[in-house]
């Protein structure tokens, strides 16, 4: 019986700057805009700036992806403030989706980025759980806020008819000390304030 001969399960090596060529070449041939390469292109060009680009892909375990993800380049502007999650989520996204690429390509046999897309999975989905917890939150805020408005603007308009109410009583009142009401001139010398009666200098 002839020997099973052995199944070559060897994969060619790389380097990540070699990857990004390939990268590359897969993206203009999925017609992918000259746009969306370049920005692609520039996020890869961070990985090797912070992984180095001479990096076998063999060497890239799943702590330095995590190590990767979580570098000031990926973070950072470089003035010193955070960047914005979205950046951050790009930078980590393109680099998976790179290796991902080598892996079905047949140039990384083991997915070392495999330990880390389920962490990012978990982190994305607190972050939007944290999220939709803040915005029930704020609309909380806000509808109480709207009750509170509505109970000032009650509370106003009800001093207001008071107010009203004082006022009509009391030019009733003054009148019905006029000899003639319509004598105008009879009322000279008082000034009527809302709910007192001042006489004037």
């Amino acid at each position: 019986m002839a020997a099973k001969t052995k199944k070559n399960t060897r994969v060619e090596s790389i380097t990540l700057a070699e990857l990004t060529k390939r990268f590359m070449v897969h993206l203009d041939e999925s017609g992918k805009s000259d746009g969306t390469r370049f920005s692609y292109l520039m996020e890869l060009k961070l990985a090797q700036n912070e992984l180095g680009a001479e990096t076998q892909l063999s060497a890239l375990t799943a702590d330095a992806i995590a190590a990767f993800n979580a570098s000031e380049r990926v973070t950072t502007l470089k003035n010193g403030k955070p960047k914005s999650q979205l950046s951050i989520d790009k930078s980590r996204r393109v680099l998976r989706q790179a290796l991902t690429f080598a892996h079905t390509s047949g140039w990384l046999a083991e997915r070392a980025h495999r330990r880390e897309e389920g962490r990012a999975h978990d982190e994305r989905r607190t972050r939007d759980r944290v999220g939709r917890e803040e915005q029930r939150a704020e609309e909380k805020t806000r509808a109480q806020g709207s009750d509170h408005a509505r109970s000032r603007a009650t509370r106003s308009g009800a001093r207001r008819e008071r107010s009203r109410s004082v006022a009509r009583g009391f030019a009733r009142a003054l009148i019905n000390h006029v000899p003639n009401a319509n004598d105008l001139s009879a009322l000279r010398g008082r000034v009527v304030l809302v709910g007192k009666d001042h006489p004037s200098d």
